[in-house]
């Protein structure tokens, strides 16, 4: 699918049913970056089958700085449209913008407020100092309170979410807002990287993009990843806060160390070996302010790929901020502050500068920590004139240390020992889980370590757990350019079915005159059946022909199902046979009684109950040609229009991002050569046909009721695992 197939389809929409695209977004909110990402599909053949491929990926942030990693930070400036005569307003700046106006100048660091996820957490809200997490919170709190009250003193409490005079203000009352704020920001950068790609205009009013922002409102599905220590009540806050942004009410939550699963798994794995083995693994997730291990399994069942849980999901609040955090304490602690204010006044810096560069500095030594030298540098910008200053004073900034012109200089000994400090609570979380699995599996190796944290996660990590955790392989997930968690998003929504039973959330089928041979014994002595025959008593008029039962799982190897019967069709009129004209009403029930006790309801009775729905009206025109049916006559006297018979499949496939329905009467004069198989699936033989969609496949899915995407928590087990247990047992 090529950039201009795209544009034509969006310059085209709305599609005809079954036609046209669907827009899956992943977002990872991060503590420290988001990642928005966007895959397209053809909603006519996008594969829920198989490994998902990221060809038309597309992240946000890509035009302004060559990274899709969006800075999770918001800054206050304000504007004046002067040529308006109207005073100054407060505007609220995002990610990349933020750093943009830092450099220019154009606002100060104290206008800057970052962090902006931990707003979320049930821990930012309690005034217990204990834990170094907690107190990371209520520092954040510290600073996220400053900007609520500034907002409200300075400017009336009203705010501009963008950058535009012209746009009505907001109002903030608390950081939620804010938030808000910031979440709509990323819909509408994802929005706008969307139109960019595609060469649509969004300066200027244009129906190709006013088509693009009904397409985001009405064919985007979106997963989202959050922590392994959100409980349900933090979520359900989290999805109402993207509900106020614009994001969709079907949006779905995927645990971090999960999510970072899927995507490694739809890499190196392959969903659709059955003979492969299972593959078993302990994620553990380091992100900025929080820690989430997770054991996942890929394993095969009746022929299908699955996702289980080997050991429950764990987490704490022990992110690499609060290395951050740690290394900053100490350097205020130990700092010369005589010999500060002196290098201050040579370099014409104000401290809150010196705190800001130092900040950024142990953001990128921490990185790329390794314990290997005796030194490590804390990069600084503009550090020129330090070379003007006496060695004494460059030495005696803080005991072991050394100010050069590229920037702080201490001894590895200090990382080396913070840092373990910090491993400690990580290693201990991972041995749970390791403990868990062979209590559970005593006779099994351990699964593989696999550690992830993209943008943030030292690579001393690494070396320890590899010391640590000896016998058992250690892997680094990513290096700082793969988003494997933005990634493990998108697999989720495109493999639903990965996680769970898919049941049908309704029962499908046609609106149908069933055969009197076709009625299930049992009912042919039902006397409101007999008297809705037809005159001949060959056919049950006005009932449903039902394909998929409501219930019914959607995943099986084939994902597809098939019915056959024979119709009776007559013609328009009497004084002529062809074209016959076949209009079809594809029905739809929420009721589970339509395979039971209501299996022969009146159709026009249970439309009026409101117990079935029509959801498609289709028609298919048969010429002589088509199929190569005989039209039959009635006797003259009767004055009635000649009519044919033919049999037809009706066959559900769910196998693309959008299920249809198929309808096929075969060529050869109506009728099937091969039989219907017992797997419901014929050999292909040339038929007349007709399609239509029933919907996303995610409507299918328990992610229409933003329920988390879980694991199969007792995922069918190798025959070693089965010989383990009866051990134990």
């Amino acid at each position: 699918m090529t950039p201009t197939d795209v544009r034509t389809m969006i310059k085209n929409y709305p599609w005809s049913p079954g036609s046209g695209i669907t827009l899956l977004l992943s977002l990872d909110f991060g503590t420290v970056h988001s990642t928005a990402a966007v895959q397209i599909v053809l909603e006519s053949c996008g594969s829920v089958s198989g490994n998902v491929k990221f060809e038309e990926g597309l992240f946000v942030g890509t035009r302004q700085r060559q990274s899709y990693r969006v800075p999770s930070k918001v800054a206050i400036t304000s504007r004046c449209a002067r040529a308006l005569g109207k005073p100054k307003r407060c505007v609220l700046i995002f990610g990349h913008d933020v750093d943009k106006a830092l450099e220019d100048g154009c606002i100060t660091n104290e206008n800057v407020f970052d962090l902006l996820k931990l707003f979320l957490f049930p821990e930012y809200a309690s005034d217990d100092s204990a834990a170094a997490g907690d107190r990371l919170m209520k520092l954040t709190r510290a600073k996220h309170d400053a900007l609520i009250e500034k907002i409200a003193r300075v400017h009336g409490g009203k705010v501009l979410y963008r950058d535009r005079l012209d746009e009505p203000e907001w109002e903030v009352r608390d950081m939620g807002d804010v938030v808000v704020a910031y979440l709509h920001f990323i819909w509408h950068n994802t929005l706008l990287e969307v139109a960019h790609k595609y060469n649509i205009d969004t300066d200027n009013p244009n129906p190709e993009f006013e088509n693009l922002c009904q397409i985001f409102a009405n064919k985007m599905h979106v997963a989202v990843s959050v922590p392994t220590v959100w409980q349900r009540e933090t979520q359900e806050h989290f999805l109402n806060l993207l509900g106020r942004a614009g994001f969709p009410g079907s949006t779905a939550v995927v645990s971090e160390a999960v999510s970072a699963a899927i995507g490694h798994l739809n890499m190196i794995s392959d969903f659709e070996s059955h003979t492969s083995e299972s593959e078993n693994m302990i994620v553990a997730d380091i992100g900025g302010a929080t820690l989430g291990v997770a054991g996942v399994r890929k394993y095969f069942r009746d022929g299908l790929a699955r996702f289980g849980e080997i050991v429950p999901e764990k987490g704490a609040i022990n992110g690499s901020l609060l290395v951050n955090q740690a290394i900053k304490k100490y350097l205020d602690d130990k700092t010369n502050r005589q010999t500060l204010k002196t290098v201050l006044k040579h370099l014409h810096w104000k401290e809150d500068e010196w705190s800001q560069h130092i900040k950024d500095g142990i953001e990128e030594a921490k990185r790329l920590f390794k314990n290997t030298d005796s030194t490590c540098l804390i990069p600084l910008p503009g550090l020129g004139r330090v070379r003007d200053l006496e060695p004494q004073i460059c030495r005696s900034l803080l005991p072991g240390s050394q100010l050069t012109v590229n920037g702080l200089i201490i001894g590895n000994d200090v990382l080396t020992k913070i840092h373990d400090e910090w491993l400690k609570e990580i290693v201990d979380v991972i041995r749970e889980c390791q403990n868990d699995f062979q209590q559970r599996c005593p006779k099994q190796p351990l699964p593989a370590l696999k550690l992830c944290g993209w943008g943030s996660l030292p690579r001393h990590v690494l070396q320890k757990c590899t010391d640590v955790f000896q016998g058992v392989p250690v892997t680094l997930l990513e290096d700082q350019v793969t988003p494997i968690v933005a990634n493990g998003n998108l697999v989720t929504l495109l493999r639903a079915d990965l996680f769970f039973e898919v049941p049908a959330c309704r029962s499908y089928g046609i609106r149908h005159d069933i055969p009197w041979q076709d009625v299930d014994e049992a009912h042919q002595r039902r006397s409101e059946l007999e008297e809705a025959r037809t005159d001949d008593g060959d056919y049950l008029l006005d009932r449903a022909l039902w394909v998929v039962e409501k219930g019914q799982s959607l995943i099986h190897p084939t994902k597809t199902f098939t019915v056959q019967s024979k119709k009776r069709l007559s013609a328009p009129n009497m004084k002529r046979a062809f074209p016959f004209e076949w209009k079809i009403d594809i029905v739809a029930s929420d009721s589970l009684q339509v395979g039971s006790t209501d299996k022969y309801v009146s159709v026009s009775q249970a439309l009026a109950a409101n117990t079935i729905q029509i959801v498609g009206r289709h028609s298919m025109k048969i010429q002589q040609q088509d199929c190569k049916i005989k039209a039959i006559r009635w006797d003259p006297a009767l004055q009635e229009p000649a009519y044919i018979e033919f049999e037809f499949r009706v066959r559900v496939d769910c196998s693309t991002i959008r299920p249809h329905i198929h309808i096929s009467i075969p060529k050869s004069n109506g009728i099937f050569r091969e039989k219907l198989a017992a797997t419901g699936k014929g050999k292909s033989e040339p038929c007349h046909r007709i399609s239509a969609s029933l919907g996303s496949f995610l409507a299918h899915t328990t992610f229409h009721d933003n329920e988390k995407a879980r694991l199969d928590v007792d995922g069918e087990l190798s025959e070693q695992d089965k010989e383990a247990r009866m051990d134990t047992d």
